[in-house]
């Protein structure tokens, strides 16, 4: 061995999650607490199965949690695995109706998405 140390490196870690993650950087809105409370965030990595969210703070989160994408009208209720002062992962429990929305957070979660469509057309 030409008088270099050999450095052993170790194995790397496997990835626990089950689902693909796709690298995402989508506008997403999460509606959390009993009163509807909302926040604008970026959805990061997207799976079938839950996502990882940027957001301003995470600091007064409260259940129930209900993470609305605004490209695709898609919206999910939701728990937190983990937290950061900035982040959250979030696992979907369910899928959120909003072309026929019943519950409350769903009406809430189809008005923001309408509210954040992209405008068409010309101003008069």
């Amino acid at each position: 061995m030409n008088g270099q140390a050999r450095i052993k490196i170790p194995a790397l870690a496997t990835d626990r999650r089950s689902d693909v993650r796709q690298k995402a950087y989508l506008t997403g809105i999460l509606i959390y607490g009993p009163g509807g409370l909302t926040l604008d965030g970026v959805v990061r990595d997207l799976t079938a199965t839950g996502t990882h969210l940027r957001l301003a703070t995470t600091e007064f989160l409260k259940p129930p949690y209900v993470l609305l994408i605004c490209r695709s009208g898609e919206a999910f209720e939701a728990e937190i695995a983990w937290k950061t002062k900035q982040e959250v992962g979030l696992i979907f429990t369910s899928n959120c109706n909003l072309e026929k929305p019943v519950t409350e957070v769903e009406k809430i979660a189809r008005r923001l998405w309408i509210e954040n469509q992209p405008r068409t057309g010309s101003w008069p």
